[in-house]
């Protein structure tokens, strides 16, 4: 998945975002078949259980990395970059280049993961039952969110082009077209936890189930405050990666540690165990957090880029 990661990353910065969508939509088919027939067997095959699911995953791994692989040799606009001509050979500046840039971004993208996992591990403290509303409710986060996370990934593109061609207005121009997107898309959709919050808890929770008019409450509890949150979430991520297109990695690194766990974590915490909110306390914590970093994330990018547009 790291080499399939390093060429679906070259290919999206040239433009090339389609071959990457058709090898993916094929993958998740076989990726669904190979484990139905690993799993449970058949056409002399002995069922193979969990094993079996995680061998499909690796075999459909090495799928898509091969076959992005051929699609980039094969493609004549790519032979230019001469990835497969000649040896390789290290180049240490290079490598120090992408080590400056490429840590604070393995940073936030940990900080980002560690502030859902972190989340979670108080809600089960609270209860089962916060800790299930909770896991349904950010199934349904996830949506919009992968849709912020694809407009976000080409809004860094296109602020990267625009920096390499030192078009400095057309690099803000990008990144506020990106944030402004963003929230319009995330904001369409927040109508839909708000309206349809019962519908979206029972594909995941039976009303015959023990305890499903408490993790019910919750959860629609949790879903108008998550309409809220994603909002920013999906703002401040399309930001960050404006200013990624920069290569502005550090300082976001640092908003970000205090967005999400200073007042995220640690004021939801306080929110949550202090005052007694609960796991609203918590959802009201990762608002405010992301609320603020999608803030000065925006107006960093805003004060970058004016001075040098000017």
């Amino acid at each position: 998945m790291l080499w399939f990661s390093v060429f679906r990353n070259f290919v999206a910065v040239l433009s090339q975002t389609v071959s990457i969508l058709v090898i993916a939509s094929i993958a998740v088919a076989l990726n669904y078949l190979l484990t139905l027939w690993f799993v449970y067997g058949g056409f002399g095959l002995e069922p193979l259980g969990l094993f079996g699911a995680g061998l499909a995953t690796t075999f459909v791994s090495w799928f898509m990395f091969l076959t992005l692989a051929l699609h980039v040799f094969r493609k004549p606009m790519f032979r230019g970059f001469g990835i497969f001509r000649g040896r390789w050979q290290v180049i240490w500046p290079l490598c120090r280049e992408i080590m400056q840039l490429g840590i604070p971004v393995a940073g936030l993208a940990f900080l980002e993961a560690g502030l859902f996992v972190a989340t979670a591990i108080l809600s089960g403290i609270i209860s089962a039952k916060t800790l299930a509303a909770y896991e349904i409710v950010m199934a349904w986060v996830g949506i919009p969110f992968v849709i912020a996370f694809g407009l976000a990934e080409a809004t860094m593109i296109r602020v990267a082009h625009a920096i390499g061609a030192n078009r400095m207005r057309q690099a803000r121009k990008a990144g506020f077209l990106g944030m402004t997107l963003v929230i319009i898309i995330v904001s369409s959709m927040v109508v839909v936890p708000l309206v349809f919050a019962q519908p979206i808890i029972r594909i995941f929770i039976s009303p015959e189930d023990s305890g499903f008019s408490e993790v019910s409450r919750l959860a629609a509890h949790f879903l108008v405050i998550a309409a809220i949150f994603m909002v920013f979430d999906g703002l401040q991520a399309t930001a960050a990666r404006a200013l990624r297109g920069m290569k502005d990695n550090l300082v976001p690194l640092w908003i970000a540690g205090f967005g999400y766990w200073v007042l995220g974590i640690g004021g939801g915490s306080i929110l949550a165990f202090y005052y007694e909110m609960g796991g609203a306390g918590l959802w009201w914590g990762l608002a405010a957090g992301l609320a603020v970093a999608a803030c000065l994330l925006s107006w960093r990018f805003h004060r970058f880029t004016l001075r040098r547009a000017i």
